[in-house]
């Protein structure tokens, strides 16, 4: 849109594709082919993409948008922003090991989706606007709350968390 931050299309790289230039460097993930042409695979094992720089910068709105499919069962961070003094998040975007999606705003309720099946490629997006938190599961809202945050402003990265929980 026209007001994003930060785009990533992960399209075998890790370029932002604003003129904010929040390029990310890749950390063993490999490249992929998805029904939207390339992608990249991260396989649970240390695989992560770590940003020169966070463009939330302490913001009130964020939004989350992902196309994924998952393999298997277990936990994993899609998309983080944590904070670095006491190890909790921020802000991020999980699967979970019962396959639902996650969408958690530091310590208040975690939003979640229904469960999904493996080897499916699925749409989960995440959005706060200072007022209410929503996730989405393929266009269809799974889960609203109202709280008040503030988002952004520390170590962004995607594909792993503050507990180095990678996907």
């Amino acid at each position: 849109g026209q007001n994003a931050v930060m785009v990533q299309h992960l399209n075998g790289n890790a370029t932002d594709s604003t003129s904010n230039n929040t390029d990310g460097t890749i950390i063993g993930t490999t490249s992929n082919t998805t029904p939207l042409g390339a992608g990249l695979d991260f396989d649970g094992n240390n695989d992560y993409i770590e940003l020169n720089s966070n463009p939330l910068s302490n913001g009130t709105e964020i939004t989350y948008v992902s196309y994924i499919k998952t393999d298997n069962d277990h936990n994993g961070v899609i998309v983080t922003d944590d904070v670095s003094d006491n190890n909790s998040d921020r802000a991020s975007l999980k699967k979970k090991s019962g396959g639902e999606f996650n969408f958690n705003l530091a310590t208040n309720r975690t939003l979640s989706t229904s469960s999904v099946s493996n080897n499916e490629f699925h749409q989960v997006a995440a959005t706060y606007d200072n007022l209410s938190a929503k996730i989405f599961l393929d266009g269809s809202q799974s889960d609203s709350d109202t709280r008040s945050v503030s988002v952004g402003g520390n170590d962004l990265e995607i594909g792993r968390g503050p507990f180095d929980l990678n996907y």
